[in-house]
């Protein structure tokens, strides 16, 4: 079958090719070919009607993600061009029973794009603020605003419903990040421990900057439901990455006696318990 233009529900691809043979209770779909969102999608897929279960296999290639996300999903976290290699399958005759069992792999390679949700900047700024403060511990809140990069890649294995990845590498303006964790997709939690290391001085307002952090790691814990995941920042381990660099856990003397402007930062960003 070959198709000019399709939409199936809400998502909408052109030049689609699709071939399918049937036999024996099972139906293979090869090729699953289109253009869509700026890209191309190329692969597979299969269905055996005896098991109940269900197969993919697909290169999106060059694709906008975040219009074809909010179509095919209503997710509206992430934005960004590029890269999805999927391999896929699951078995159940409902929609949670098929999340529960999905496995295989994915990869994700974007650029140019935003993680809405959280904010790395605003949180590399509130740690600075209560690295220099006398703020105590850890604090937590809801993510909000977004965080932009230039590049972002991560790979996933999931079994049972349960994708884990160990190399998320991304880049902003403001920082490097890396990170590991699990997305339990049947459950709709996340669970996540990013790594995000200033590669320039960390402005904290009144055009005050905080050099101590930079090259230093805060790690930010993120947990929770997918559609709305809070956050904490381990000052403990801050202070123990802080330390393996061998600077000094203060704002320095330009920003000294600034308690009210570091309170202004927490304010906007920490909503504490």
């Amino acid at each position: 079958m070959r198709v000019g233009a399709l939409s199936v529900r809400n998502v909408k691809a052109q030049n689609v090719n699709v071939g399918l043979r049937a036999a024996g209770g099972r139906v293979e779909v090869a090729p699953l070919n289109a253009t869509l969102y700026q890209g191309a999608l190329a692969g597979s897929a299969s269905i055996d009607a005896h098991a109940n279960r269900f197969a993919l296999r697909e290169q999106l290639t060059n694709v906008a993600l975040g219009p074809l996300l909010r179509d095919a999903a209503q997710f509206d976290r992430i934005d960004g061009r590029g890269n999805v290699a999927l391999d896929l399958a699951a078995t159940g005759t409902t929609v949670g029973a098929l999340k529960r069992s999905l496995g295989g792999t994915a990869r994700v390679e974007l650029r140019d794009g935003a993680v809405r949700g959280i904010d790395l900047d605003a949180i590399v700024r509130a740690a600075g603020a209560l690295l220099g403060s006398t703020a105590s511990g850890e604090s937590r809140g809801q993510a909000g605003g977004e965080t932009r990069f230039s590049e972002l890649s991560a790979s996933f294995v999931i079994r049972n419903g349960v994708a884990r990845n160990d190399d998320l590498a991304g880049r902003s303006p403001l920082v490097r990040v890396s990170g590991a964790g699990t997305i339990d997709l049947g459950a709709g939690t996340i669970d996540y421990l990013l790594r995000a290391t200033p590669v320039a001085p960390v402005p904290i307002g009144g055009g005050r900057q905080l050099t101590v952090l930079q090259g230093v790691a805060v790690p930010v814990r993120v947990s929770g439901p997918l559609t709305s995941p809070g956050y904490s920042v381990d000052m403990a381990q801050l202070a123990v990455e802080s330390a393996k660099t061998g600077v000094r856990l203060s704002i320095g003397k330009g920003a000294a006696g600034a308690g009210t402007g570091v309170e202004d930062v927490l304010r906007g960003i920490l909503r504490k318990k």
